[in-house]
Order: C-alpha cells, then sequence, then structure tokens
C-alpha cells in the first residue's frame, strides 16, 4: 500500500462516494485492522470474533461519517479502534450474561454468585459515593463526556455554556479532581482495576 491517505481525504471521499470512495476505504481498512484484530484477540477474541467485530466497526465508521455524526474530533483510526472496542465490550457483556443464565444450573455456582453480586454492589456504592461528591456541574459534564460519549459541542450547547473550550476546561478540572479523589482513596483504585 504505497499511497498514504490523509483522515481529511478519506471523510471527503466517503461523503462524496462513488468510484473513489472503495480505494479509501481500503486504505482505512488496511491501515486499521491489525490493531483492531489484536486488540479483540488479546481479550479472550478469537480471529473469527475480531474479523466480523472489526467490520461492523467499519460499517458504523462509514455510518457516521456519512450522517455527519462523526465530527473529526479525534483521528479517524482512534476513533474506529474505539467504536470496536466498544462493540466488544458488550459482546463479551452478552456472553457474560449468557454464561452465569448457564452457570445458575449448578447450585454450588448460585451461592458464589450472589457473593460476587453483593461484592460487586458494595464496590459500585464506594464509586459512585465518590462521583456524588464531585459537585452537579462536573457530574453532569462527565456523564454527558463518558457515559454519552456527546461531543464538547454538544455539552456546551446541552448545558449552555459560553463555548467548547469552557467545556474542555471544566472537563480537564472535573477530570483532575476526579483522580485526585481516587488518589486518597487507594481501595477505590484497585476497584477501577480489577
Amino acid at each position: 500500500m504505497n499511497q498514504k491517505y490523509s483522515d481529511r481525504e478519506i471523510i471527503n471521499a466517503i461523503r462524496r462516494g462513488g468510484l473513489q470512495e472503495e480505494r479509501y476505504l481500503k486504505f482505512l481498512y488496511q491501515k486499521n485492522k491489525t490493531a483492531v484484530m489484536d486488540l479483540i484477540v488479546k481479550n479472550n477474541g478469537s480471529q473469527a470474533e475480531a474479523k466480523d467485530v472489526f467490520q461492523d466497526a467499519v460499517v458504523a465508521l462509514y455510518e457516521n461519517i456519512k450522517s455527519s455524526k462523526f465530527r473529526g474530533e479525534s483521528a479517524l483510526g482512534s476513533y474506529l479502534y474505539s467504536i470496536a472496542r466498544f462493540m466488544w465490550l458488550n459482546r463479551l457483556k452478552r456472553k457474560s450474561i449468557e454464561q452465569k443464565f448457564l452457570d445458575t444450573q449448578a447450585p454450588e455456582k448460585i451461592a458464589d454468585s450472589h457473593l460476587n453480586a453483593m461484592l460487586d454492589a458494595e464496590k459500585k456504592q464506594k464509586i459512585i459515593a465518590i462521583f456524588q461528591s464531585l459537585g452537579e456541574q462536573c457530574k453532569e459534564i462527565l456523564v454527558y463526556s463518558i457515559y454519552y460519549e456527546y461531543s464538547m459541542k454538544e455539552i456546551f450547547e446541552k448545558m449552555d455554556y459560553k463555548n467548547e473550550q469552557v467545556v474542555r476546561n471544566k472537563k480537564s478540572k472535573c477530570m483532575k479532581q476526579l483522580k485526585e479523589m481516587i488518589k486518597v482513596r487507594p481501595e477505590i483504585l484497585s476497584i477501577l482495576k480489577n
């Protein structure tokens, strides 16, 4: 693959459509395939699952570019990687739910799962308690940004800030505050790592 294309060239080609679109998509595909497939295989996925997720992620990226949902706030490769990561995490969650359902047939495992559920609930309560002490604006910004994956522009419009840079600055301060709170409570850090 001798020819290299910038993100802007790829985005423009996809938005225009037509004959050249395929060449740009092929470049994007080849450039990012290894990184995404490695992510999935290293996280309990088979080669076939990795290929499926990667193809689904490329389709999602393509549709997001076509519909202008992708705003260019990150590199295309990073965006594609995060879509694939999100898709794989969702598949792992579904697998886990299915596995737990199958495990309920064994009585000795039921007691273990209740104990684990109680421990998980306790861990979640500790994390929620830290999050609650951040303050309303910080909670709102972080939920929009991390959970809902809103762009800075969407948050600025939703929360009625002066501009996107103000939101970026506020988010940065909130993240710093959250990290400081976690730093003084090492048990939270170990929960998050697990």
